[in-house]
């Protein structure tokens, strides 16, 4: 196997191994050691395919073999998620403020990757809402919305996509509530 790119989002490498995968090249992505910088690494299965695997990546627009400022902007804004997704720093096990560009923790300096915390600790389709071009509650039925309950049983009809529960103070995300019962 031979690594053919490193991104600081995990999230960023899927998206490129996939690429591949779809240029026919046999790809996948490892993470490296999740006590130092976060960092996942595009792999390719045959040591003939990675001069192939960088031209395909180099050439494609969105899958780009990203330098700083492409990364900083496919990056997801954590600002669209509720505060319960804050993940834990690996090392101190600080919650680490909802910041995609933070690279270390302020608690104890070691290097981080927040979205890939949360992706790791939350699983990634919590960052599903997280880009500009994901559809967004508006795209499900409207049917489907209005029957959104809170886990008390208060019905969420005509409240915001994202926010807390009047009835209880758990804070909801209906779009996620929707996507894990497999209906968005």
């Amino acid at each position: 196997m031979q690594i053919v790119a490193t991104f600081r989002s995990p999230v960023l490498a899927m998206r490129a191994a996939r690429r591949l995968r779809d240029e026919g090249i046999a790809a996948g992505i490892s993470q490296a050691d999740a006590f130092g910088p976060s960092v996942t690494h595009v792999f390719v299965a045959h040591d003939a395919d990675r001069e192939r695997a960088g031209a395909v990546l180099k050439n494609s627009d969105e899958e780009a073999v990203p330098g700083e400022e492409l990364e900083e902007q496919s990056l997801p804004d954590l600002r669209m998620l509720a505060p319960r997704f804050a993940p834990r720093c690996p090392s101190c096990r600080a919650t680490l403020p909802l910041n995609e560009l933070l690279e270390n923790c302020p608690s104890c300096r070691v290097g981080v990757d927040v979205p890939g915390l949360v992706a790791q600790q939350f699983g990634p389709e919590v960052l599903l809402g997280c880009y500009p071009d994901a559809p967004g509650i508006e795209s499900v039925h409207p049917d489907l919305v209005a029957s959104i309950t809170c886990v008390c049983g208060y019905s969420l009809e005509g409240h915001a996509p994202v926010g807390v529960c009047p009835e209880c103070g758990a804070e909801y995300d209906k779009l996620i509530m929707l996507r894990q019962r497999g209906l968005a």
